[in-house]
């Protein structure tokens, strides 16, 4: 991975995020190239092996593992540099600030027209811009770095509850009542039939639940006695069937053993 497949990929990340911006929505591979190129002027020089680690993209972080664009950290000016895609600007000193300038460009641009979106979306982004030390930047670029730091903030920043009511507090003791519990009175409830009516009501419904109960019976017997039926039906059609797969298979082998002799005559 050199210095142009870097410009390379910032170009095809700024029309993927430019793409999908009237939609209101954001790409996840544009917004982890980007946040991993950030992170390229936050790695200090020393231990790159625990440096990379910190990078997004696999790619990237085996360049910074391996020690490329180490010096690119070192080359940042006190300019905000348009980047081009012309070849001789990749081997130029300006390439490193035009690089970091147009990441945080694009970081700026997705973060103002997609404050919608849900803060784990930019949890990569501000885990490498909090890799920079911005103290060791030129001014120019703190600045413009503040101005991505401050809207990434809100956007992060958890918005306040409601206040809650104090769960805690005593809650009121009501005094229980002493009413005398009256229970629901039956449909089939009749204070003026005699006692007589209603030992005969009694006998009436128990009379229909035994038959209901009957019924239910005769309808599962006659249902296991028509599988028992299916099932011996089955097994007497399939004797005769083998009987008689057996019966067409001998007279096949008696024609053929009979064409067999007319043939040798």
């Amino acid at each position: 991975m050199t210095g142009e497949d870097v410009v390379r990929g910032l170009m095809c990340a700024g029309l993927m995020l430019e793409i999908v911006r009237g939609s209101e929505r954001v790409v996840p591979e544009a917004m982890s190239f980007l946040a991993s190129v950030v992170s390229l002027f936050g790695v200090s020089e020393g231990d790159n092996i625990a440096a990379a680690k910190g990078v997004v993209l696999p790619s990237v972080s085996k360049c910074v593992e391996e020690g490329r664009f180490q010096s690119w950290r070192n080359e940042l000016k006190d300019a905000i540099v348009q980047l081009k895609l012309e070849k001789s600007f990749s081997v130029s000193d300006n390439l490193p600030t035009a690089v970091f300038c147009s990441a945080l460009h694009l970081i700026k641009h997705t973060l103002v027209t997609l404050k919608h979106l849900h803060s784990e979306v930019y949890h990569e982004t501000a885990k490498s811009l909090l890799t920079i030390r911005r103290s060791s930047l030129p001014p120019k670029l703190q600045s413009l770095l503040t101005t991505i730091t401050r809207p990434l903030s809100e956007i992060l920043t958890p918005k306040p509850r409601p206040p809650r009511r104090n769960e805690n507090a005593q809650k009121l003791k009501i005094i229980p009542s002493f009413a005398p519990r009256v229970e629901p009175l039956s449909k089939n409830y009749n204070p003026t039939k005699k006692q007589y009516q209603k030992a005969s009501d009694k006998v009436r419904r128990d009379v229909r639940r035994e038959k209901k109960a009957v019924a239910r019976e005769l309808k599962l017997d006659a249902a296991a006695t028509a599988e028992t039926q299916r099932m011996e039906t089955e097994r007497v059609n399939s004797q005769r069937r083998m009987e008689r797969n057996k019966n067409y298979s001998w007279l096949e082998g008696e024609q053929a053993t009979m064409n067999q002799q007319v043939r040798m005559g």
